[in-house]
């Protein structure tokens, strides 16, 4: 906290209303193998965007779960 400028500007204002739906596991391995990226080598992105994210939110409405950005 005391090392980050931001901090303070992320807590107050760019951080708000955050929803989080909790996913299994298989999901994500799922999207990664459907990616052509199993294995030690390939993790999930931390941050989302671009192609990934959309293709992320293609497979999750292909899945019947709500896409990033959606309040359920």
């Amino acid at each position: 906290m005391e090392l980050n400028d931001d901090y303070a500007v992320e807590r107050k204002s760019a951080l708000k209303e955050i929803y989080v739906q909790v996913l299994p596991e298989e999901k994500f391995m799922e999207f990664m193998r459907l990616q052509g990226k199993v294995g030690g080598q390939h993790k999930f992105p931390r941050v989302l965007k671009g192609k990934i994210l959309k293709d992320w939110q293609k497979f999750l409405e292909a899945e019947a779960l709500s896409p990033i950005g959606n309040k359920q």
